[in-house]
């Protein structure tokens, strides 16, 4: 029974080693993938970035709601690494994820201000998901 019970433990410590492997390996690919999609992104600098502006360029996307999840996104941590960020403007994604084809485009947004709507919906959040 020893040997049984210590082939059992050696198996679950290999693995939890696996496990956590695989963990981080998927975590890397992600952090990876989500930093060179912004590589495509078209910018804009704008002097106030309002909702209409965000609302049109989404509407120009030809979303279906099946499938498209549409976001605003500041602060981004994992963003910021990889964005070029421009002195005194605030930094705006919008974007979208396409869940069935897990593709994400987007636009980025230098802006001198934001409009009180983009403020009030955002709030304190990094990223919020439109409908």
């Amino acid at each position: 029974m020893e040997d049984t019970t210590k082939y059992g433990l050696l198996a679950l410590v290999g693995l939890s080693i696996l496990g956590i492997g695989v963990y981080v390996f998927r975590k890397k690919i992600f952090e990876s993938k989500t930093l060179n999609i912004l590589e495509g992104f078209p910018s804009e600098e704008v002097e106030v970035l309002t909702m209409k502006e965000v609302v049109t360029y989404l509407k120009d996307q030809n979303l279906d709601s099946q499938k498209h999840v549409p976001f605003l996104a500041s602060g981004l941590s994992k963003f910021k690494k990889s964005l070029p960020q421009r002195d005194g403007l605030t930094t705006m994604i919008a974007g979208v994820y396409n869940e069935s084809s897990d593709i994400f485009l987007g636009k980025i947004y230098y802006a001198g201000k934001l409009s009180e709507d983009i403020k009030a919906l955002i709030g304190n959040e990094e990223l919020i998901v439109l409908s």
